[in-house]
């Protein structure tokens, strides 16, 4: 079986993303961020994707330092990985690392990532682009036209 994926994400530009940024960027810049972000997982994902299909890996997730994640990805089906999972808390990670655990699944962990909603959000998105050694290109040029 091919491992699969589903991303759940708003179309950038069909609705209005990071609103709560709004006030520090526009509209506009605001969504060009969000899709650069996008796009940027959505390469992690096909990373995360050949781990999977080559069997060095039976769940993939990529850890929000909010306690929470940004991707999971499965080997094979595996429907209690995701039973009583205390979403939108800060337990999402730990829970589904021990639920992992539990189902005696290899983890592979993805780079830590967090959300971009406020300006001093803004301000670590650059400091940590910055300092990364391969940053995620889309979201790096972002982050360089403002502040450059």
């Amino acid at each position: 079986m091919k491992p699969a994926v589903a991303v759940m994400a708003r179309v950038p530009g069909a609705m209005p993303v990071k609103s709560r940024l709004h006030g520090a960027l526009t509209a506009e810049r605001a969504t060009a961020l969000y899709r650069c972000v996008l796009l940027d997982r959505l390469d992690a994902l096909a990373r995360a994707a050949r781990t999977l299909a080559d069997g060095a890996a039976d769940v993939v997730l990529g850890p929000c330092d909010d306690g929470g994640d940004y991707l999971v990805g499965v080997r094979v089906s595996r429907p209690a990985l995701f039973e009583d999972i205390p979403w939108s808390t800060d337990a999402v990670l730990a829970t589904t690392l021990a639920r992992a655990r539990t189902l005696g699944a290899r983890v592979v962990t993805l780079p830590a990532w967090f959300d971009v909603d406020t300006d001093d959000d803004l301000v670590r998105l650059h400091t940590a682009m910055r300092a990364a050694e391969s940053p995620p290109a889309r979201t790096f040029a972002f982050v360089e036209a403002p502040y450059g």
